[in-house]
């Protein structure tokens, strides 16, 4: 069977004008195995339909989606843009974070990695239905633990 990525990608939608707190989250993310996509465009305007392309291709190739709810996100047409678009998409699973909400860091990372943390503890005669879960939890970008490379010791 072929190896499957790790998982645990999310998307997280802000203003830049927050980036300081959400590099705080995604460095706490990063600790923790996580792949979280933040960015800052200055480009935006250049060629807006070939980065709404862009964004929107990377927002559908996330199964998790982080929404930084600020004054500056409110009033940001890109959040906005993106949160609607995520809204209205198959995936319409969204995390909102109040970065007003004076939440610790460290809370706000634990309920995010609570949601996208599988442990898988099987059977060793169900090696084979295990290896096929575990892909596609990580395709669906759940973050997985199992000692699938480890046969010994097992019933």
């Amino acid at each position: 069977m072929d190896q499957c990525e790790d998982g645990g990608f999310l998307f997280i939608s802000h203003s830049h004008k927050d980036k300081d707190k959400i590099r705080q989250l995604r460095n706490k993310l990063e600790e923790e195995g996580y792949e979280p996509l933040c960015f800052y465009l200055k480009c935006l305007d250049d060629h807006p339909k070939e980065l709404n392309d862009l964004i929107k291709r990377e927002i559908d190739a996330r199964k998790w989606f982080l929404y930084a709810v600020s004054e500056n996100s409110r009033t940001s047409p890109y959040v906005q843009r993106e949160c609607n678009y995520r809204r209205n998409s198959k995936n319409s699973q969204i995390w909102e974070w109040d970065l007003e909400s004076g939440k610790p860091i460290d809370e706000i990372s634990d309920i995010i990695t609570k949601g996208l943390r599988v442990n898988v503890i099987y059977s060793h005669k169900d090696m084979d239905f295990t290896k096929k879960l575990v892909c596609k939890l990580r395709q669906n970008d759940f973050q997985v633990k199992w000692d699938g490379d480890l046969d010994s010791g097992r019933d």
